[in-house]
This record gives C-alpha cells, structure tokens and sequence, in this order.
C-alpha cells in the first residue's frame, strides 16, 4: 500500500511539474514573433501610490502585440515574491499580473506587508506562469520581454 501511495504521489508531483512547464513553448514562440519589439519595448512607471495601486504604460509595442505580453511585478526581502498577490487560476487582471490595454497602458494593485529591497516590473508573454517565489532574478527573467528594477534602499514598500 505504501508504494501505491508512493508512486501515486510522484505521478501527481510529475504531472503539475509538466503542466506548469506548459507555457515555456508558447512564451517562447511569443517572443520570437516579437524580437524586435521587445528590444525596444520601455516599462513607464507613472505612479506608485501605497496599499493602492501601480500604474503605468509599455512603449515600444504594436497595438496588435499587446494582447501577446503582460505584467508582472516582484519583490525581494529575502527572496523574490510575487506583488501583491499569490497567483490563482481565478484571479483576474489587477491582482497578481496586469494585462496591457490600449496605448500599453498597465495597473496592479498595491499591498504593504513588509518593505523590500527593491521591485521589479516585468514584461512577459501572456502565458508566462506567475510564480509565488523565486530565489534569484535570473529566474524570473529568463522568459521575458524586459523589465526595470526599482531600487528602494532597504525601505520600499509599494
């Protein structure tokens, strides 16, 4: 019994690694398709308001691209955490990843917890997973588009 436990567990444990490692594919192909843009492709922050908000735009994409990429935004203490929600399959735009409307235009909300070091705002394609943690920013950037860092020496907080 206790290896029909056993192995049903590692067939579960290899079946969500397969599904979440779903999307390399198709964030691949999106980037690919849109190379050039994403090397001129700026993240704007326009604001940062407190238990509010992030707000700003992408330039640098077509109009026709947008649908294509999404935002993301993490922050580090002592490990890369996704802002300001845990990702799940429910949520919608605004709560752990930001859609691009017209003009590139994104907004997330903003949740203090704990100031952090630094944020970083990411352009990724649509089918990018959402981790909750990373414990290093190569990780977070090996499949997007670009992205900026946000310095907040010791005390930011969005």
């Amino acid at each position: 019994m206790k290896i029909l436990i056993l192995v049903t567990g590692l067939m579960v444990s290899a079946a969500t690694h397969a599904t979440n490692m779903n999307w390399v594919p198709m964030a691949k192909k999106i980037l690919k398709a849109h190379a050039e843009e994403c090397k001129n492709a700026k993240i704007n922050i326009q604001e940062i308001v407190k238990n509010s908000h992030i707000k700003g735009a992408v330039a640098g994409l077509k109009e026709t691209s947008l649908e294509d990429f999404r935002m993301l935004f993490y922050v580090r203490t002592n490990n890369w955490y996704v802002h300001p929600y845990q990702f799940n399959e429910s949520q919608t735009s605004g709560y752990s990843y930001s859609d691009l409307t017209t003009g590139g235009n994104f907004w997330i909300r903003s949740v203090f917890r704990t100031p952090s070091k630094t944020m970083v705002a990411i352009l990724v394609p649509s089918p990018h997973a959402i981790y909750a943690k990373k414990s290093n920013l190569k990780d977070l950037l090996k499949y997007s588009c670009t992205h900026i860092e946000i310095p907040g020496n010791g005390d930011f907080s969005p």
